[in-house]
């Protein structure tokens, strides 16, 4: 009977899920243990592909959006892109000398990145692209037992590191403490 209910139970949870019921908390830290090990390939999927435009040329984005489709996402329609030959300066945002703690799971790189944020329609046409420069926020989980990206918090208020916060990395609690 256990096992005849067990695909009623997945219809159950995908449902949640898919209308907001349930939402997933972020690490109270960054560089914990995640469920998802596969948000690290999500992250870069979404926001470092090897081809990406680096211009603000609409034509371009609208065949670059054309050929990846599952990033015409009516929730998602502001996007940023980082340049993928920044691969490993974006990973490093998630370490000690990359950057800083900012809030629960979410670090700010120490230095600027230079990336194409872009606005569509719901129909999944460009309304525009712009150039941005700006310290990246991004969470970051222990994926695969390594430290990574596994989402891009947009800086609205053009926000810089705090040079005296810890930098990007799990912190323990002290032994003793509950």
């Amino acid at each position: 009977k256990l096992m005849q209910s067990c695909p009623l139970l997945v219809l159950l949870q995908t449902l949640c899920f898919a209308v907001g019921l349930v939402t997933i908390e972020p690490n109270p830290e960054p560089c914990m243990s995640t469920n998802d090990n596969n948000g690290y390939n999500k992250f870069l999927s979404k926001h470092v592909c090897k081809d990406t435009p680096m211009d603000t040329n609409l034509d371009e984005w609208q065949k670059f959006f054309n050929k990846h489709k599952a990033l015409c996402n009516q929730n998602r329609l502001t996007q940023s892109f980082l340049r993928y030959r920044d691969k490993s300066r974006i990973e490093n945002v998630c370490t000690t000398k990359g950057g800083k703690i900012y809030m629960e799971n979410l670090c700010i790189s120490n230095h600027t990145f230079s990336f194409i944020t872009v606005r569509l329609y719901s129909s999944c046409k460009i309304r525009n692209a712009t150039r941005e420069s700006k310290h990246i926020i991004l969470a970051c989980d222990k994926v695969n037992n390594v430290c990574r990206p596994v989402h891009f918090e947009r800086n609205q208020s053009d926000r810089r590191p705090n040079r005296k916060a810890p930098g990007c990395y799990y912190h323990p609690p002290a032994s003793g403490v509950p």
